[in-house]
Order: structure tokens, then C-alpha cells, then sequence
């Protein structure tokens, strides 16, 4: 008896323009995301770090030549025409890191 595969053709993706609307919803459930992993790496789960990690990236850097993807967080800042400040800690080589994080 002999098996034979089946290719299975899978439909090609469309892609879509997403309405600003559309956009809003998705920077809120990354920051909920983000707020999550935090509460959580706060109470030992530092596995969260991974998910945390992610959602920065698609906020602040994601950008695919491919699919011609923006950070979220900057594109809906150039479309809404709102200045981005960043802060950041300083170099925390040389000290221990403050015990609330």
C-alpha cells in the first residue's frame, strides 16, 4: 500500500490598507500587550520579556521591504501629525538598575 502526498495549495494573502481607525485599535492592544508583559516580568514571569520585546519592535522598528511595513507607533504619528518624544535611561553598566522595574 502506498501513500501519496497531497499538495495542499494555499490561498495567495491580499493584502489591505487599514483605516487609521483600524490602526488606533492595533496601538491599543500593543500597549495593552506591553502593559501586560510588564505587570507580569514585575512579578518573576521574566519570560514575558519575549512578547514585550515583539510588541516594541512592531511599535518602534518593524519595517519589512517586502510587505513595505512601518512601525505602527511612527506611522500613526506621521499620519496624525504628533511629534514622538523618546526617553531613556542612562548607560546602567556601571549601577544597579532602580528596584521598582
Amino acid at each position: 500500500m502506498s501513500k501519496t502526498r497531497k499538495s495542499i495549495k494555499h490561498p495567495k494573502a491580499q493584502t489591505t490598507t487599514k483605516t487609521i481607525g483600524d490602526r488606533v485599535i492595533e496601538l491599543t492592544k500593543a500597549l495593552q500587550v506591553i502593559r501586560d508583559s510588564l505587570n507580569l516580568i514585575r512579578q518573576g514571569k521574566t519570560y514575558q520579556i519575549i512578547p514585550l520585546c515583539g510588541q516594541l519592535r512592531a511599535l518602534l522598528t518593524d519595517k519589512s521591504q517586502l510587505k513595505k511595513n512601518k512601525p505602527l507607533l511612527v506611522d500613526l504619528a506621521i499620519l496624525l501629525q504628533k511629534k514622538l518624544s523618546v526617553f531613556a535611561m542612562s548607560d546602567t553598566a556601571e549601577s544597579a538598575l532602580p528596584p521598582d522595574i
